[in-house]
């Protein structure tokens, strides 16, 4: 099992002697405008199974040449949290700051810049808050610029990495949390980011686009909600949204609790996993 797509191209050699099941996995930046058609082409009859980390990868996979029948979907799991926030919004501009959450690499398809613009919005706008960003990367001079220069430094915390008793506590201390993923220039996307599925597993109403795999797992007003990309202002009207809906905050909530639950836990993963599995063994013995 090789778990991703370019270290596959790279270990052709291998999956030609290897002579047993062989299975590779895509996550998103292995999708990227780095690799050619053609170099692809040279995977799919060297292996049984081809994985993809949500539906939206299966049109790029057969655009590739990736026959369909080899594909096979594999939600990641996280661990499902036995604790979750308590919707109160208590400090959405009085005695507290609404806290706005984002977790990921500091890197463009994160869309963090446009992160920090919807914040400077609402900040205008006249809410008492602030922005919290876990992680690290090569943006992370260029965003701390852009606060600088937008002069709300003094309300933007760059946390970096954490360990994950520390991200829990992030989460567990969130009102919102927004992921504005979009595809770079270069064909960068996301699959289904991890730390959006942990949001919604603390019960953490998130806000995010309807970019690669996201619309999988946030259905509109029901799961999150969802946004354009690259639209700062969509982004600060959903924040707004939500701190007037206390309702729709709850209901929000408690649907995306259910359904990380139900879907992307990792027992669940790990038993479809399993079948993928199962499967390459058949095909290969075939």
């Amino acid at each position: 099992h090789i778990y991703q797509g370019d270290i596959a191209l790279r270990s052709i050699k291998l999956l030609k002697k290897f002579p047993g099941p062989r299975i590779i996995s895509f996550h998103g930046a292995d999708l990227s405008n780095s690799y050619t058609e053609c170099q692809y082409r040279k995977l799919w009859s060297l292996v049984e199974v081809v994985l993809c980390r949500c539906k939206a990868f299966y049109p790029i996979l057969e655009k590739l040449g990736c026959p369909n029948e080899k594909i096979r979907l594999n939600y990641t799991g996280i661990p499902i949290p036995t604790k979750h926030i308590d919707m109160n919004f208590s400090g959405c501009g009085k005695d507290k700051p609404l806290k706005i959450l984002q977790v990921s690499r500091f890197i463009e398809k994160k869309g963090l810049d446009i992160t920090i613009k919807a914040f400077k919005k609402i900040l205008d706008l006249g809410f008492n808050a602030r922005l919290v960003l876990v992680g690290d990367g090569p943006l992370k001079p260029n965003l701390i610029k852009m606060s600088i220069n937008l002069e709300i430094k003094s309300k933007v915390e760059f946390k970096g990495f954490l360990n994950q008793e520390e991200i829990e506590s992030e989460y567990l201390d969130a009102d919102l949390f927004c992921h504005p993923s979009r595809e770079t220039e270069y064909g960068d996307r996301e699959g289904i980011p991890n730390s959006i599925l942990e949001a919604m597993s603390y019960g953490v109403p998130v806000i995010s686009t309807s970019h690669s795999g996201i619309p999988e797992v946030i259905s509109d007003l029901k799961t999150g909600i969802l946004i354009k990309n690259d639209n700062y202002d969509l982004l600060a009207n959903a924040f707004i949204k939500l701190l007037n809906d206390k309702t729709l905050c709850q209901e929000i909530s408690n649907n995306s609790r259910d359904l990380v639950k139900s879907k992307f836990s990792i027992k669940e993963c790990v038993r479809s996993l399993e079948e993928s599995y199962n499967s390459a063994f058949c095909l290969r013995e075939l």
